[in-house]
């Protein structure tokens, strides 16, 4: 009732902020729930997402020791860190648990936001490359000899996805879309530099 006479006052702009101010209010409590470790010392995104990079470096790593070659070349980059935090927030905060207790069963879905938009794919190629090579007759005497030898260069590409992407991905509906643009909004920069450290 008290809704309905401020409108009939024309209070309706005040009506209208307050909503607003209700609606993000709402958006930067599910965005602190995620970011503050509880009490309990349960996971923080920060520590999550540190613990994805360094799975993530992990695998190049065993890419590269378990894959013969000679030459290395890496190709693309991680997605932002900013882009996988806030499509994570707003994908829980959509599955209505509360993510100010970031425990073990967090983390995995926080893994498989991370995996899915960032994923790693290498494959091998080959080309001959000529070589000079010293050998030494029966006498002690060094001769040069021309070689062709097969050279195998690992290429490592990483593939990564924008926060739209990873909605996308997620079949974000209309209201989670909005929740993620209003999380990845100037409005918001100061929180992320504090959580990113930036």
């Amino acid at each position: 009732k008290a809704l309905v006479a401020a409108i009939a006052a024309g209070g309706w702009v005040a009506v209208v902020v307050i909503l607003v101010i209700v609606i993000i209010g709402g958006i930067i409590a599910a965005v602190c729930g995620v970011f503050t470790p509880n009490d309990a010392g349960s996971y923080s995104v920060v520590y999550m997402m540190s613990a994805c990079d360094s799975e993530y470096d992990a695998r190049e790593l065993e890419i590269v020791n378990n894959t013969p070659h000679d030459y290395l070349v890496i190709e693309g980059q991680e997605a932002s860190k900013k882009d996988v935090i806030a499509v994570f927030a707003v994908l829980t905060n959509s599955t209505n648990k509360d993510f100010s207790d970031l425990n073990s069963e967090l983390l995995d879905e926080f893994r498989a936001v991370f995996n899915t938009m960032n994923t790693v794919e290498h494959y091998t190629s080959t080309s001959e490359e000529t070589v000079i090579r010293e050998y030494s007759d029966a006498e002690g005497n060094p001769y040069q000899v021309e070689e062709t030898v097969v050279k195998t260069t690992l290429h490592i590409e990483y593939t990564s996805m924008t926060a739209s992407e990873g909605a996308d991905v997620y079949h974000f509906n209309e209201k989670q879309r909005e929740q993620l643009n209003t999380l990845l909004s100037s409005d918001f920069d100061e929180l992320w530099a504090g959580i990113l450290g930036q």
